[in-house]
C-alpha cells in the first residue's frame, strides 16, 4: 500500500512539474520563436531505455546509439540515457551520461539529467510518450532550446496526452510515413529513416547462398514468427535468431517447430549475426496488427531495421505489409511484400527463392545498392542536421 501511495505521489508529483515547465515554455515563446537554424555546435540526444541488462534491446534502441554516434562525427554529440547507477562514457567521438531513474525500467523517471540541457544547442528526444521525454520538452522550451522528437512506438506516459507538448516542439522527425500517424500533428515532419552500421556493409557479400531462411528480432507475438513456421515446409532450414521475451509464446513457436527444421538461436553477437544475414537465403520480418493471441497492435514495425541489415548484407528480404515496412522494400525488386497473418502467402515467395536462387542473388545485390545509397547511419545524420537547421 505504501509502495503504491508512493508511486501516485511520484506521478502526480511529475505531472505537475511537467506543467509548470509548460507554462513557463508558453511565456518564453512569447519572447519570440525558437529557431533550430542559428549557429549548431552541440546535440543532446535522449533515450529513455535503461542500460542495463534488464533492457529490452531491439530496433528502437540500436537507432538512438547509431545516429547519435554518426552525428558525434560532425556535431558535439551527447547520448543521454538512463540506468541504476550514475555513468559518464565515451564511444569514440560519442559522449554518453547515464543518469540513475526511478520507476519503471520501460518509463525512467529522472531529473537530474535535465542539467544536462543547459550547454547543448539543441535537443532530440526519442520515444515521444516517455517521462523523461515530457520533462525535456518542457525544459528544453523553457530555456528556448530548438527540442525534435523522434517516435519508436511504445508508451509508459500518458502526460502528453494531457498537456500539449507537441506545440513546444520545432518538429517530429519520423522513422517512416507510416509512424506519423500515431503522434499529433505539428508544423513540420520530417521523415529521416533509419540506417545500419557499417559492419554490416564493409565488405562486399558475393557468396552463394545457402537454402535457408532467416528471422532475426525479439520473440514477442507482434513479430508473427507463429506464421512463419507455418509456412515453411518441412525440408526447408528456419533459422530464429533472437531472445525471448515472452515465454508462452516461445513455448508455442517451439511446439509449432516439431516436425520442421527449425533452429533457435538465443544469443549471438554481432559478427554472428553479419555472417548469418550474408549467408541466408531471404531474411523474413512477419510482423503483424493482430497476433495469434488477437491482441491488437497499431504500430508493430514503425521501419524494421533488421530488413536493411539483411539488405545491406546483401540478402534479399520479405516483410508483411505492416507498418513502414513496405516503404523501405520495393516489392520484386529487393524483396518481396506479402499480406500480414497469411502463411500461404509467405510460403510461395520463400518457395520461389528456393527455386530461383540466381535471381534471390541479384535481389540481394540491388538491395545492397539501394541501402548504401540511402541507408547508412552517416546519411541518416546528414538528414537528421538538414531537417535541424530547415525547422526554424
Amino acid at each position: 500500500m505504501n509502495t503504491m501511495r508512493h508511486q501516485l505521489s511520484s506521478q502526480r508529483f511529475l505531472k505537475g512539474a511537467v506543467f509548470s515547465l509548460y507554462q513557463l515554455a508558453k511565456i518564453s515563446q512569447k519572447l519570440g520563436s525558437v529557431s533550430s537554424s542559428r549557429s549548431l555546435h552541440s546535440v543532446a540526444h535522449i533515450s529513455s531505455t535503461y542500460f542495463s541488462d534488464y533492457s529490452q534491446i531491439g530496433g528502437g534502441e540500436r537507432y538512438v546509439t547509431s545516429l547519435a554516434e554518426a552525428m558525434a562525427n560532425y556535431v558535439d554529440t551527447v547520448l543521454i540515457s538512463f540506468g541504476p547507477t550514475r555513468k559518464s562514457l565515451k564511444q569514440g567521438k560519442l559522449r554518453l551520461e547515464v543518469y540513475p531513474a526511478s520507476g519503471a525500467v520501460t518509463n525512467p523517471t529522472s531529473y537530474g539529467f535535465l542539467q544536462e540541457l543547459i550547454n547543448v544547442d539543441l535537443v532530440h528526444c526519442h520515444q515521444y510518450r516517455k517521462s523523461v521525454t515530457n520533462l525535456a520538452i518542457a525544459t528544453s522550451a523553457a530555456l528556448r532550446k530548438p527540442v525534435f522528437v523522434t517516435d519508436h512506438g511504445g508508451g509508459g506516459s500518458k502526460i502528453s496526452d494531457a498537456i500539449p507538448l507537441s506545440k513546444l516542439l520545432n518538429g517530429f522527425l519520423l522513422v517512416s510515413d507510416f509512424s506519423a500517424k500515431s503522434l499529433p500533428s505539428t508544423k513540420t515532419s520530417k521523415v529521416i529513416y533509419g540506417g545500419v552500421s557499417n559492419k554490416f556493409i564493409a565488405e562486399e557479400t558475393y557468396r552463394e547462398k545457402d537454402k535457408r531462411i532467416l528471422f532475426v528480432g525479439r520473440l514477442l507475438p507482434h513479430k508473427g514468427v507463429n506464421y512463419l513456421i507455418e509456412a515453411i515446409d518441412e525440408n526447408v532450414q528456419l533459422d530464429i535468431v533472437g531472445r525471448a521475451y515472452d515465454e508462452q509464446y516461445f513455448a508455442l513457436l517451439q511446439e509449432l517447430s516439431k516436425g520442421k527444421k527449425v533452429k533457435f538461436v538465443t544469443s549471438a553477437n554481432d559478427s554472428e549475426i553479419v555472417e548469418t544475414y550474408q549467408g541466408a537465403l531471404v531474411t523474413i520480418l512477419p510482423s503483424v496488427y493482430v497476433d495469434v493471441n488477437s491482441n491488437q497492435h497499431v504500430a508493430p514495425e514503425l521501419l524494421g531495421l533488421v530488413l536493411l541489415e539483411s539488405m545491406a548484407c546483401g540478402t534479399p528480404v520479405i516483410c508483411t505489409d505492416v507498418g513502414g515496412m513496405p516503404e523501405i522494400v520495393e516489392d520484386g525488386v529487393t524483396g518481396f511484400v506479402v499480406p500480414p497473418n497469411d502463411p500461404t502467402a509467405l510460403r510461395e515467395r520463400i518457395n520461389w527463392l528456393v527455386n530461383n536462387p540466381e535471381a534471390a542473388l541479384q535481389m540481394g545485390q540491388r538491395a545492397r545498392e539501394r541501402v548504401i545509397e540511402k541507408f547508412t547511419w552517416d546519411s541518416v545524420a546528414k538528414r537528421c542536421l538538414e531537417a535541424y537547421r530547415q525547422s526554424a
